[in-house]
């Protein structure tokens, strides 16, 4: 039995946020910080994820998400000709009720004039190692 990397794993990038990030968000939405503000802070988190991510021997590390409120929600809606509207009448769970939005065209999908998970991208690709081949 393999009890170290590598071994058969699946690890689908979602890390619980730390309170951190969850009081800059907050902030953020209220104006208290800046965007910036907040960037840096995410930056952090992200830095010691991946740290520990490393330490633990994964050869693939995740940001955890920690910049996204859901990664299909946060897609959407910064993509050029897509607009995000509320369904404050859908529920999706039991229990708590997270902000139910949907998404829809406006125009002709296709163009594309950036996106910021590129450059959520860009910063986590800082810690690629090169691929080894298994023996």
């Amino acid at each position: 039995m393999v009890t170290e990397p590598p071994f058969r794993a699946d690890h689908v990038g979602s890390l619980l946020r730390p309170q951190e990030i969850k009081e800059a968000r907050a902030k953020r939405e209220q104006g208290e910080i800046s965007t910036a503000d907040l960037k840096a802070i995410e930056d952090k988190a992200v830095s010691r994820a991946v740290a520990k991510e490393a330490a633990l021997g994964l050869r693939v590390v995740t940001d955890g998400e920690y910049r996204r409120s859901f990664w299909s929600r946060d897609f959407f809606r910064h993509l050029d000709n897509v607009e995000t509207f509320s369904t404050p009448n859908v529920k999706r769970f039991q229990g708590s009720q997270p902000k139910t939005l949907a998404h829809r065209p406006t125009a002709k999908l296709g163009s594309f004039s950036g996106h910021p998970m590129i450059d959520h991208f860009r910063y986590l690709n800082r810690w690629r190692r090169p691929a080894r081949c298994p023996r």
